[in-house]
């Protein structure tokens, strides 16, 4: 049996048919907002920017679009964006607190998402992640009100360093003279993102900095820091006595292309600072450290100091029984191993002496550890008439000598089996201490190695 279909039928089939295919057709849904490729000029009332960023929800893609975004208004607002605290840009809808370089605080208020366009996508390994595209909106308004902010508060900053180089003139402590000059340069310092706004401004700021580093010159023509010789270590003098809990600011190179982290000691009371353990062997393969004020001035006294003088060992050698002498091959033997570690050994005299004298003797030489070995013939045995046999036992102990603690320590004892052989007692005994030399000087190595 045949059907017929009339004619009317067919062609609205057909109408139906294309005006499927046109819905399914790429380029037909609604037209992408113009936006989405050029940023909006401003109008009357707001500036905008366009954030983007993607991210695995579209909660996350779009936060971070929206901090994208806040980061080109706080560079708008003359804020450098590369000091600023994104933990800060929390969720949207809140007000966002901004930290400058200079440590200038204000709130952002008033940013606005207009709109918005969020897609779905598919990375090449078929993970689903979300692109998020945000215009927001920033009032004209606003910016007033943060200009105006930063203004007021720059200006309050000034006037605190105006009061604080007044009142030098009365003050004949070095440490509250100090003390007033490195709030007044942080207030100076502070006022820099709203001197880049108003010429008052940028001129008090300019006038107050001339005459902050005029005073400190004349502080710093009394104020001496002086290198220790041999010593990572400075000297803090005022008009030549000594200055106390001053802070001074020790530096590396670069290691593997990134600074080191700084280290601020303050003086003791005489005056010196040195670096402490850690920051030496964090930086043994420095050639030098800077040493400076930590006062936050233009132009203040620094040293460059050789780090060989805050790497130095002091080294301890004590021998006894047959072949013993003044204990050169555990010197010589120590001393090769300190080097081959970055070390520079220091040879304190031969006698017996105590921990407690040895360690006073090491930090009068500025040394980093004091290297103790003690070594003794133990046995000596004369098997046939023209043969002697002995055995060396001892000990290497690294200790701190600021308060004597234990860095490491090491022994060789009789199972260890260190023998010496020769035709006399004496010769026998000197073989047997150089190899304990040689074997204790490996052991030296490895706790060297592991020293942090």
């Amino acid at each position: 049996m045949r059907y017929h279909i009339p004619a009317m039928r067919l062609l609205s089939a057909a109408a139906a048919l294309a005006l499927l295919c046109a819905c399914a057709s790429p380029g037909a849904g609604p037209k992408a907002p113009a936006w989405l490729s050029s940023v909006p000029t401003p109008d009357a009332s707001a500036k905008y920017f366009v954030g983007r960023s993607s991210g695995l929800t579209e909660s996350e893609a779009r936060n971070a679009a929206f901090s994208d975004a806040l980061y080109q208004i706080v560079s708008e607002l003359q804020v450098d964006c590369s000091y600023l605290y994104s933990e800060l840009i929390t969720k949207l809808g809140e007000d966002i607190r901004i930290v400058g370089k200079t440590e200038t605080r204000a709130t952002i208020q008033g940013a606005q998402v207009s709109d918005s366009r969020i897609e779905e996508r598919r990375s090449n390994a078929g993970a689903v992640y979300y692109d998020a595209r945000l215009l927001v909106a920033f009032p004209h308004a606003e910016r007033a009100a943060w200009r105006e902010r930063i203004l007021a508060a720059a200006r309050q900053r000034l006037e605190g360093a105006r009061s604080g180089l007044d009142l030098l003139d009365g003050t004949p402590d070095p440490l509250k003279a100090v003390a007033l000059l490195s709030q007044a340069f942080r207030d100076i310092s502070e006022s820099r993102v709203a001197a880049a706004m108003d010429a008052s401004v940028a001129g008090d700021a300019a006038a107050l900095e001339s005459a902050a580093s005029r005073r400190a010159n004349e502080l710093f023509r009394k104020l001496k820091l002086e290198a220790l010789p041999g010593q990572v270590a400075v000297k803090v003098a005022y008009e030549g006595r000594p200055l106390p809990d001053l802070p001074v600011r020790f530096s590396a190179g670069k290691r593997g292309g990134k600074p080191a982290t700084p280290r601020i000691i303050r003086t003791d009371a005489s005056g010196i600072a040195r670096p402490d353990r850690d920051f030496l062997l964090a930086n043994r393969k420095e050639a030098s450290v800077v040493a400076d004020l930590n006062l936050r001035t233009m132009s203040q006294p620094r040293k460059t100091l050789p780090m060989s003088g805050g790497l130095r060992a002091a080294v301890y050698a004590s021998e006894s029984g047959a072949g013993s002498g003044r204990g050169a091959a555990f010197l010589s033997r120590t001393a090769a191993a300190l080097r081959e570690r970055d070390f520079f050994p220091v040879e304190l005299p031969a006698g017996e002496a105590g921990d407690e004298d040895l360690r006073a003797k090491a930090a009068d030489l500025g040394a980093l550890f004091l290297v103790v070995g003690r070594s003794s013939i133990r046995a000596c045995d004369n098997p046939r008439p023209d043969s002697y046999l002995c055995r060396a036992e001892g000990s290497i102990r690294g200790l701190d000598p600021a308060n004597g603690s234990i860095l490491f320590e090491a022994a060789l004892g009789p199972e260890d089996r260190i023998l010496g052989i020769g035709d006399t007692m004496a010769k026998a005994g000197a073989g047997a201490l150089e190899k304990l030399a040689l074997r204790l000087s490996e052991k030296l190595k490895d706790e060297l190695a592991a020293l942090r």
